[in-house]
Parts: structure tokens; sequence; C-alpha cells
């Protein structure tokens, strides 16, 4: 008997895919039906996903969602200065956090 996987509320339906994107999504419900899912996480390294989301999350919240130059190497230069605000903000203090459950 196979067992089916919810995802939040919806039901996986892997009909409208492409057939490469079907079968890596396939492996991957193989391999969290096999393991569990947080041993897939460590796995694939699936952390390191967040980590880069949040970091954007935190430059627009904190700089904006857009550039407000025009030119590309204004642009560029832009990214750059708020890059570095943010790792001079990280630098002084990040919260300690840890996971509860």
């Amino acid at each position: 008997m196979k067992r089916r996987i919810c995802l939040g509320l919806k039901l996986i339906k892997l009909l409208g895919q492409p057939p490469q994107t079907r079968h890596i999504r396939n492996h991957n419900l193989e391999q969290i039906i096999e393991h569990g899912r947080m041993h897939w996480q460590k796995l694939t390294q699936y952390g390191r996903r967040n980590y880069s989301e949040l970091a954007i999350q935190r430059y627009k919240r904190i700089l904006g969602n857009r550039l407000h130059s025009r030119e590309l190497s204004r642009q560029k230069q832009e990214a750059m200065i708020g890059s570095s605000v943010l790792n001079k903000m990280t630098s002084l203090g990040m919260p300690i956090s840890y996971r509860y459950a």
C-alpha cells in the first residue's frame, strides 16, 4: 500500500509538470517517505536555502524592495553598499536562536 504525502493543505499533483522536474520531485518524495522529512532535509542541506531566503528578506525589509538607481553600474554599487550595511549590522549582533520542540 502506497502512502500519500500531504504537504500543507494540498495533495501533491505531479501530472502537470515537465518530465525532468517530475522525476526529481518523485525522487525527493520517495526519500521523504523512506527516511522522514528531517533526515531528508539533512541529506539535501535544505537549511541552506532557508538562510539565503532569510538574507534576501532581511535586505528587502531594511533597505526596501527595489533599487533606486537607474544605471546598472550604480545599481551594482547600491547593492554592494546595502550588502555591506547588512554585514555590519550582522557582525554587531544576531539573535541566538535554536530549535524548540
